[in-house]
This record gives structure tokens, sequence and C-alpha cells, in this order.
């Protein structure tokens, strides 16, 4: 390994004799298994030479210089790691799968939490949703009544809050208005306000009209403490 690029960590396995290959290297930001040679030949140097940025999606160049088997004969490679897009998954709406056409709340319903999975590679920890944050996650919302006939202001957009665990968490209580919200999202990476991905899939999100007026019973009297119905006569 190129020992000066300090992007690496290597551990050696005791229980194997020292005349194999017994030792193991790690570059941080590789998944472990994905760099493989032939059990002929070894890696005489591996160095990250550059790191390129692109719609917020970074290139990773990277340089090998692998031995053959007789110690003299090497070869160069040259090789670049270009991170994965990432797009609106899937979404848990109380736990439950739902598609991502159809979600939706109910009026009546106190609270509705949405679990988003926004294809962030669930080992890296990326959902921070703290804007002080080096890397974060930006949500945006807006909202139109079901018809789609006006546009709510941000003072009528209530009832929302964000939270994270192994996902992003959305919760929406019976304090939201009925309507159609429409949230997207914005990940800033490094610490710059220029380097961002942003999701190509918005997630929309109907809160249904009422369908229960909450009238179960009616009843006229002339006393607060009446308990019988009186006649009504038509």
């Amino acid at each position: 390994m190129d020992t000066s690029t300090g992007n690496y960590s290597s551990t050696v396995n005791s229980g194997l004799p020292s005349y194999v290959s017994n030792t193991t290297f790690d570059i941080d930001f590789m998944t472990a298994g994905t760099l493989e040679i032939s059990p002929f030949a070894e890696i005489v140097s591996a160095r990250l030479v550059s790191v390129s940025i692109t719609d917020g999606y970074k290139t990773y160049q990277m340089e090998y210089i692998v031995q053959a088997e007789d110690g003299s004969t090497q070869s160069v490679y040259t090789h670049n790691l270009i991170e994965r897009t990432v797009d609106l998954t899937s979404v848990l709406k109380d736990g439950n799968d739902i598609e991502l056409d159809s979600v939706f709340a109910t009026r009546e319903a106190t609270l509705t939490e949405f679990t988003v999975d926004l294809g962030f590679d669930q080992n890296l920890d990326l959902y921070i949703i703290d804007p002080g944050a080096y890397s974060y996650l930006e949500i945006s919302v807006s909202g139109t009544t079901n018809d789609g006939g006006t546009t709510y202001t941000p003072e009528q957009i209530v009832g929302i809050t964000y939270d994270v665990n192994d996902y992003l968490i959305i919760d929406m209580t019976s304090d939201t208005l009925p309507g159609i919200y429409t949230f997207s999202f914005i990940y800033y990476r490094d610490g710059s306000t220029s380097d961002y991905v942003t999701f190509e899939t918005n997630l929309v999100i109907t809160k249904n009209l009422g369908t229960n007026a909450y009238l179960s019973d009616i009843k006229f009297s002339e006393l607060a403490n009446e308990t019988s119905y009186p006649d009504i006569n038509i």
C-alpha cells in the first residue's frame, strides 16, 4: 500500500503462516470485498489519486500497481470509483408498505408516521437533518388543497415534523389541513453549499378530506341533564 495517502488500514491474520498473503488492507471509503486480485499476484501499491464531484456525486480515481508471481513484472491500473445515484425508494405508512404513487393520510388520524427510504447505504449513517452538520439532508414541503386549486402558504402547512433513525421519518398530525403535500429532498455534502445531490423523485402525500362528521347521536332536551327524548311532531 502507498502509506503516504493515509486513507487505509491493515490487519494481519496471525492464524496464517507468514509465507502466504496474510495481510488485509481496508480502504476507508470502499465496501469490503470489492477489490479482489488473482492469488498469483500481489498489490504493490494502491493510492487515491484524486476526488472530483459532479452533480453532487463523487468520482474517486484510484491507482493500483499489481506485481506478478515472478516478482518483477508489474502493471499499473487506474480505476474510477463512481458513487451510485440515490433516489426515493420506498415508503412505509405506520410500518406498512405503501405504493409510492398512493401515499396518503386520513383526516381522522391523530398521527400518521411515514418511514421514507431515500436509497442511502445503511452502513454510512447519512440520515442527518441538522443544517449545521458537515453533510445533511434538506427537506422542503409545499401544499395545495385537495383539488389543487389553492396553494397553501407556509403558515398554513402545520402538523408536519421530521425525525431520523435508520431512515427519514415524516409525522403528520390531525392539525395538518387536508391537501396534497409535495416533499422534495436535497443532500448537501462536505460542508459545501454548492456540492449537493438533488433527488429526482419527490414524495407526494395526500391528506384526505374528512369522511366522519363525528355526530353519532343528536338529543333535544329542555334541560341539560334530561335523559329522555321528547316527542317531535311533524
